[in-house]
């Protein structure tokens, strides 16, 4: 049979033979899965705009979808069903939308959602075995579960183990390791824990370890990596703690490391850089807040919901800082049993009822 050329070209576009490979496919792309607020910088709200000044093209799926976050006395809104972030991410399947290099996800709230997550992770991984995913398994702070015990058991036994990266703060490290952490060695076991299920490079954000009188509070970062041959690398940073009350700040910091990570590939230069950055907007925001009352006296005779607003996280008015970071604190490398820390006393112990 002999084609004319007309009809070859027209067979030709038409099933496009001599297409090039989607745009999308030459972007380096994060599915970010976390809560959503119409006010505020918390979840996909926080981690979005960073990674885009970062020169990451984020998509989302939002676990919840709230007026605003629950540090205010009261909120509205819907949380989402595993089924439907399934079916979300089955019309990006179907559509060959998922090329993702970057994985990040934060609150979920509830067993069907996690299970969900991790279909869908796994089904990034096997669409690129090389794309990093960063969990943030965030299921509470100070002492008190966000979610149900069930959700806990999720994260311990079957999301963290697909992780590359993981950030609790010091409660979630605590109820998942059960590892209660009161100096540095005890953070040291509880990284342990981590690295024991697959994640390679786990940070602590907030540990409080602890001051001498007299002196200013701070909070203690700890980092552990471990390496292709199994050697383990520690490290520590502090900064300060502030009164306040701000929220947000964890899902700014995840972010921030899996940018940097991926631009860098460079752990310790990673953390540095988003915990600097995330000091930055946390100062940024203090001196907002505290513009917004101007006295101490004011601030305490404030409501509630204003002072929840003026404390919203200045991410937009930190551009700047996000962009080309001042990496004004420095990890420090540990040893396991680090002199001058406080005295170990870590015991085993179950999840908090």
């Amino acid at each position: 049979i002999i084609f004319s050329p007309v009809f070859l070209l027209f067979w030709c576009l038409t099933f496009d033979c001599f297409a090039p490979p989607p745009l999308y496919s030459k972007m380096t792309r994060v599915l970010s899965v976390q809560s959503h607020v119409v006010f505020g910088y918390v979840g996909n709200n926080c981690a979005s705009f960073p990674l885009q000044l970062l020169g990451l093209d984020v998509d989302t799926i939002n676990t919840v979808d709230f007026s605003n976050h629950a540090g205010y006395r009261s909120f509205q809104g819907s949380r989402a069903t595993g089924e439907h972030c399934l079916s979300l991410f089955s019309g990006l399947l179907s559509n060959d939308l998922v090329n993702y290099s970057l994985v990040i996800s934060g609150y979920a709230g509830t067993a069907s959602l996690l299970q969900a997550l991790e279909e869908i992770v796994q089904k990034i991984l096997e669409i690129n075995p090389s794309a990093t995913y960063l969990c943030d398994p965030v299921i509470g702070d100070q002492g008190r579960l966000y979610v149900p015990e069930e959700v806990v058991g999720v994260y311990r036994d079957r999301l963290l183990g697909l992780a590359l990266i993981a950030t609790p703060n010091q409660f979630e490290a605590e109820v998942l390791s059960s590892v209660r952490i009161t100096c540095i060695e005890d953070s040291i076991r509880a990284m342990d824990w981590f690295h024991d299920r697959g994640v390679r490079h786990v940070v602590i954000t907030s540990l409080e370890l602890g001051t001498l009188p007299g002196s200013p509070a701070i909070l203690t970062l700890v980092a552990s990596s471990r390496s292709d041959d199994g050697r383990r690398s520690r490290y520590s940073a502090q900064f300060p703690k502030v009164n306040e009350v701000l929220f947000g700040t964890g899902d700014l910091f995840a972010a921030l490391l899996l940018g940097w990570y991926y631009r860098s590939k460079d752990f310790v230069s990673a953390c540095e850089k988003a915990l600097s950055t995330t000091q930055a907007v946390v100062s940024n925001t203090l001196a907002h807040f505290r513009s917004c009352f101007g006295s101490e006296e004011a601030a305490a005779s404030a409501s509630w919901a204003s002072k929840m607003a003026a404390a919203n996280l200045r991410l937009v008015q930190s551009k700047t800082e996000i962009e080309n970071p001042a990496v004004r604190i420095r990890l420090v490398p540990l040893q396991d049993g680090v002199e001058g820390s406080p005295p170990s006393g870590g015991t085993e112990r179950p999840p908090p009822k």
